[in-house]
């Protein structure tokens, strides 16, 4: 019988190694890379309570399959549902994410392998994106209110120096910002000065922050990132807030009626947005590339989780 191994993230935020048998007649995917996500960091750490642990995290991965290599969505629509029946696949009531909610735990991307859920849509990736860079994609297509407004000349505010807010970066860069100014932690906030050094202000305190940013785009998945975000904006700009955030929260809207500024708000995506996710990564790889701080084997689960836990940095991924 044929086994692969796999990393189980558990309730007492350990990550094990552990060998699985595959399943006859299942779809198989051997796994080339797999982002760690600050949803997965807040898994381990206990703060997600509707995940089912232990089970293989890792929804941001590159695969190969029938010697091809394809990316796929971490949404993953039951197509019954109304939502789904209307195409707003991202508001399925099912609510399967893959690497987090699948009913089946072995189905996640800190792995050899992976089984790939029945009607998982799967985009090939052009010759031209290396593995590392294609984990990316999903990260991209997460940062989707950025490609739904125009930031051309814009001032951009970035709350949040993770993976999101990096990547959000390069995202508003390609998009022709005339000025990135990033939020968050000193050590993640210099991998931006490597990506937009012409753009780049300096890691900037929240308690310094002006009101004279265009656009205010909060990636800091943290309650009072929002209430930030609202303060920082101009009249008559927009903030873009993301539904990335561990806890239920609520928020003062008065400033930003009084602002006249208005409010874009963003649940996940649905598949068709890897499209452009595929085609802003492949126009951008080298920058795109500098968000990437740290790869680690699956051998190497104890290092990796000190990383996750404890350090500041950009995107972590695994290479099995």
């Amino acid at each position: 019988m044929q086994t692969y191994n796999a990393l189980f993230a558990d309730e007492d935020s350990h990550l094990t190694l552990k060998a699985i048998n595959f399943k006859n007649g299942t779809n198989m995917a051997k796994i080339l890379r797999s982002g760690v996500c600050g949803t997965d960091k807040h898994v381990i750490m206990g703060d997600i309570k509707d995940v089912k642990l232990p089970r293989v995290l890792g929804h941001e991965n590159v695969g190969e399959i029938d010697g091809k290599r394809y990316v796929w969505p971490a949404i993953m629509p039951c197509g019954t549902c109304l939502a789904c029946r209307e195409g707003r696949y991202n508001l399925c009531e099912k609510n399967q994410v893959f690497g987090l909610t699948t009913e089946d735990v072995s189905v996640g991307g800190w792995a050899e392998y992976t089984p790939i859920p029945k009607d998982t849509v799967l985009y090939e990736v052009p010759d031209s994106v290396g593995d590392d860079e294609a984990v990316l994609i999903e990260t991209v297509a997460s940062t989707k209110p950025l490609h739904n407004v125009d930031v051309k000349g814009k001032n951009v505010l970035i709350i949040g120096s993770g993976a999101i807010g990096l990547v959000g970066a390069v995202h508003a860069k390609a998009g022709g910002a005339s000025s990135i100014t990033m939020v968050g932690h000193k050590e993640q906030a210099q991998v931006l000065g490597k990506i937009i050094d012409a753009f780049y202000e300096k890691n900037t305190s929240i308690e310094t922050v002006g009101n004279q940013y265009d656009i205010v785009y909060d990636a800091g998945g943290d309650p009072t990132s929002c209430s930030y975000s609202i303060n920082a904006v101009k009249s008559f700009g927009t903030v873009l807030e993301s539904a990335c955030m561990p806890h239920s929260f609520s928020v003062d809207l008065n400033t930003l009626i009084a602002k006249e500024a208005k409010l874009h708000t963003q649940y996940g995506y649905v598949p068709d947005d890897f499209k452009w996710a595929i085609d802003l990564v492949e126009q951008n790889l080298t920058d795109f590339k500098k968000v990437i701080t740290n790869k680690f084997r699956l051998s190497e689960y104890d290092k990796a989780l000190a990383t996750i836990l404890n350090k500041r940095y950009g995107k972590i991924m695994f290479s099995p």
